[in-house]
């Protein structure tokens, strides 16, 4: 083997490592949480002016999703060379550019490219995207010298299973909940203590002075100003910041009470964030819209309030409605132990990915959080309560390395299985000669 064939294969190995892990770690935290990301395709179009494509977002996300986690572990097997170093050209061809201007223009606060997971900045991106085309383009150049992981025989039943693999993951975290929570409001997380601020890590400013000595004007520090030369003038002090101060976690975590008026009319009314971060046993109901919300889990919402008068546990819906809507839920659902509070829309979104979701708050730590479709019955929250009462900190919250461990092998498994049978059948050719 030659100098260059040597740097070639090297290099491809590097290449392949390198996009494929990019792609496949891109792919899988936003498959994670598909609504997070559509949410983020909503937001550029709102900055694009194109609002009338709104209702594509989810399956636009969806789409990108599929073909990221699908192109990451394409390129990292060696599977369908042609197609997929071509594909991921076309793709950085695409992304880099639009990258480029989101980073001069800024339409958006972050690219969301990988997810809540991992949030770098506009610049950031666009640098990270050059070096995936200089990647994809020496892929593509070379991409007769990768050499496969599966034959030409299985890599057919490696792209269904992977397919599948990827709907189907994608599905459940959009009719679920997110198996991982990479958002502030995750299981565990105290909601009052993530609202604070160090007060002792502030913006940190630095004085530049600026003086004059024969007509010549110079700026000084504190550390650099000749103090023992009393000839210098004063002119202008200027102060720049050189750090800035610590922000809360969570902001932005503001709930308001609707009440009726003396007409009857639902209005804001008073700030209840601290009543209901305060309170022992709180079941938040987050609906983002209720004109939107899933009506047989509203259902049983309304069961659930009756539970909860009678357990002396306060229960509130918040939501981004506005007051006509809260009004006509309120008679709809005809429960007195239901009580609306307005909560800001892009909070509602980052705290819970359902609609109508739950989460059941003791002293504002978030014990535990439930979809529309996997609301808890009477039964599963007896046992919950007990947890808490009998834990001074609260129940132990499970971490998500579990269920990412049973991915993992659901997940590997399949793959090895192909790839047994593989090397199984090559064998058999191989005896057949």
């Amino acid at each position: 083997m030659s100098r260059n064939d040597r740097f070639i294969k090297i290099g491809l190995v590097i290449a392949r490592i390198l996009f494929g892990i990019t792609f496949l770690f891109s792919g899988f935290v936003k498959a994670v949480d598909p609504l997070g990301f559509a949410y983020k395709i909503e937001d550029y179009l709102i900055s694009f002016h194109l609002t009338q494509f709104i209702p594509l977002a989810l399956t636009v996300a969806v789409v990108l999703i599929i073909l990221e986690f699908l192109l990451g572990i394409f390129i990292l097997l060696g599977l369908f060379r042609k197609w997929s170093t071509s594909l991921a050209v076309l793709f950085m061809l695409v992304m880099t550019p639009m990258t480029l201007y989101i980073a001069l223009e800024n339409p958006v606060a972050d690219c969301g490219c990988f997810g809540d997971a991992l949030v770098i900045s506009n610049w950031a991106t666009f640098y990270k995207n050059i070096v995936l085309i200089s990647l994809a383009l020496f892929l593509f150049v070379y991409r007769n010298n990768i050499r496969p992981s599966f034959s030409s025989k299985t890599k057919n039943i490696v792209l269904w299973f992977l397919l599948l693999f990827s709907i189907l993951f994608c599905l459940y975290n959009i009719l679920y909940l997110p198996i991982m929570d990479f958002r502030p409001y995750r299981v565990g997380v105290n909601i009052p203590e993530q609202m604070e601020v160090d007060l002792n890590n502030g913006d940190v400013y630095e004085n530049i002075y600026i003086y004059e000595k024969d007509g010549v004007e110079k700026e000084f520090t504190e550390e650099t100003f000749p103090w023992e030369d009393s000839t210098w003038t004063f002119v202008d002090l200027n102060s720049k910041l050189i750090k800035e101060a610590e922000q809360s976690v969570i902001e932005e975590f503001h709930i308001v009470a609707y009440n009726k008026d003396s007409t009857g009319m639902f209005v804001k009314a008073d700030d209840i964030t601290h009543q209901v971060l305060s309170e022992h046993i709180t079941l938040l109901v987050v609906s983002l819209s209720l004109d939107d919300a899933n009506e047989s889990a509203m259902k049983q919402i309304t069961t659930m309030a009756d539970y909860a008068a009678a357990n002396n546990i306060k229960m509130q819906i918040v939501t981004s409605s506005q007051a006509v809507a809260v009004e006509q839920w309120s008679e709809k659902l005809g429960n007195p132990n239901l009580n609306f509070a307005g909560m800001d829309e892009l909070t509602l979104k980052t705290i819970v990915r359902s609609n109508p979701g739950l989460l059941l708050l003791n002293k504002g730590t978030i014990e535990a959080k439930w979809s529309s479709r996997n609301l808890p019955k009477a039964q599963e929250l007896d046992r919950l309560l007990v947890k808490i009462q009998l834990k001074k900190n609260g129940v132990p919250h499970n971490n998500s390395s579990g269920r990412l461990f049973i991915l993992c092998i659901l997940f590997v498994l399949p793959l090895l299985g192909i790839k047994w049978y593989d090397r199984r059948d090559a064998r058999k050719q191989t005896r057949k000669l």
